[in-house]
């Protein structure tokens, strides 16, 4: 295969993925939906990373930020911004793209708030990229559904519209979608650490949120699930509120969207590291560096894939091309996980 093709079948998933992403969240596309949890921000930051690959995507989040803006956590995208490469200028830019947009659109008075965000790029001195041009202004919601209809089909953004834009919101999110997802193949269980490592909040604050939300009796202290000791392990109280979830709110597991924000960065960059290489062996090399790190990142996520060559095996005995359809296979592997209902 010709590495131009396989590079832009993984540039064509990675695409699809976002795209599955915004669908769910309510943007009038086509294709794919994902059936695992959302994370806005996560989705924002994929969208700034790859918009320039598909400007419609630059455009989706646009009318969509106008209306939902409010209920975004900015430090949960500093966070996420964080996780992209200090030495990735590139990829920075393309963060300044996102400062673009939200300037464009939103008064000085309501961007006080992205302050926090901004700082990563002022700190880095990144300015927009010359190739940047701001996508085609909407004035409607013509893009998207009917808000009745995004709120009733995304409980987390129900959550925090009903709890505020904050970490309780989404540590009750997390406790019900861990209750009532259709598969667990991580064994993920609701604790203090576990909760904290996938939210990406701090420690000491989902502790509190846990603790207020056993006290008010929507979870419960189950010693028996505890993993290790001194671990406080919860499940949620199903004579509570949240007896019941809707068929249509429950999801097909709980991901974590962080790592796939540093794979697209790390793939961005592995592609440009190949590009006009003649070398055979060095080709390989990156593309087997590039295929241990796709799949860590892919499993810290918390998706299933399967790799079918083995890891120490040698170089010299794995043809080129071989490598190139496990690196697609893998990336493949992860979108059909997102957007496939079970199983």
């Amino acid at each position: 295969m010709q590495q131009k093709d396989w590079c832009e079948n993984i540039n064509a998933i990675i695409l699809d993925i976002v795209w599955s992403h915004w669908n769910r969240l309510g943007v009038m596309g086509e294709g794919f939906v994902t059936s695992c949890s959302t994370d806005p921000e996560a989705l924002i930051l994929l969208t700034s990373l790859c918009g320039l690959k598909d400007p419609r995507l630059l455009e989706v989040m646009d009318i969509w930020l106008k209306y939902y803006e409010p209920i975004i956590m900015i430090e949960r995208i500093k966070r996420c911004a964080e996780t992209i490469s200090p030495k990735n200028k590139v990829g920075y830019r393309r963060l300044a793209a996102l400062k673009f947009l939200l300037e464009l659109n939103f008064p000085k008075s309501r961007m006080k708030r992205w302050d926090a965000f901004f700082g990563i790029l002022d700190e880095k001195e990144i300015g927009i990229k010359e190739d940047y041009s701001s996508p085609k202004t909407i004035e409607s919601r013509k893009k998207l559904k009917d808000h009745q209809y995004i709120v009733q089909n995304n409980l987390q953004i129900a959550l925090r519209y009903l709890l505020g834009a904050n970490a309780r919101a989404d540590v009750l999110y997390y406790a019900i979608v861990t209750t009532y997802q259709k598969i667990n193949p991580y064994s993920l269980l609701i604790t203090p650490s576990e909760a904290a490592s996938l939210l990406h909040f701090d420690y000491s604050s989902v502790y509190r949120i846990l603790t207020d939300l056993e006290r008010a009796g929507i979870i419960i202290d189950e010693p028996a699930l505890k993993m290790k000791p001194g671990e406080l392990c919860y499940y949620l109280n199903k004579n509570s509120l949240f007896s019941s979830c809707p068929t249509n709110l429950i999801e097909k597991c709980y991901i974590d969207w962080f790592p796939l924000i540093e794979l697209v960065d790390e793939f961005y960059r592995f592609q440009e590291s190949i590009q006009n290489i003649e070398d055979e062996a060095l080709v390989k090399a990156r593309i087997d560096r590039m295929l241990t790190t796709a799949t860590q990142l892919i499993m810290k996520a918390r998706i299933q894939i399967q790799t079918s060559i083995p890891r120490n095996a040698p170089l010299v005995n794995i043809p080129l091309e071989k490598l190139e359809e496990e690196l697609v296979s893998i990336f493949d592997q992860m979108k059909i996980f997102l957007v496939v209902g079970e199983g």
